[in-house]
């Protein structure tokens, strides 16, 4: 199987504001270069910087092992391949809440990274297929800076 047949949601982003950081955590807004999906973002930087212009791949998974076999934890067995391998900022959680705004048929999904925060804002037929409830992986890494084809 390949690492895409267990990402369940992937886009390129662009970090346009990043509030200041507050015992550790830096909230950062952006906006995804193709599907005109805005995202907040809670951000451990003291791990992982993050600043306005910075360009990263997002991508969200119910399991991080490349055979699909279930995950419960962050733990890994020896010589086991995983999605980790590809990315530089992995973190577990789930999909809180599911809200759409029918004056601008926008959907709204809010997910918990423990104490982080992250929140989808857009297209419903780009955020729909997340299912509620169900744990999953929220994986990033930078790349190198595009001009954004959307601005606001």
């Amino acid at each position: 199987m390949s690492k895409a047949d267990h990402v369940i949601f992937q886009q390129v982003f662009v970090v346009h504001k990043a509030d200041q950081e507050i015992n550790g955590v830096t909230s950062i807004e952006a906006r995804s270069q193709l599907h005109k999906i805005l995202m907040q973002l809670d951000v451990d930087t003291e791990r992982y910087p993050m600043k306005v212009g910075d360009t990263f791949l997002l991508s969200l998974a119910y399991t991080l092992y490349l055979d699909g076999e279930t995950q419960t934890d962050y733990n890994f067995p020896e010589k086991k391949e995983t999605l980790v391998d590809s990315y530089e900022y992995v973190r577990q959680g789930k999909l809180n809440n599911v809200t759409m705004e029918k004056e601008s048929s926008t959907m709204e999904i809010s997910f918990s990274f423990g104490d982080l925060f992250m929140l989808l804002k857009g297209d419903p037929s780009r955020l729909s297929h997340l299912e509620h409830e169900k744990k999953l992986f929220l994986l990033i890494s930078k790349l190198p800076y595009k001009k954004p084809i959307w601005t606001v």
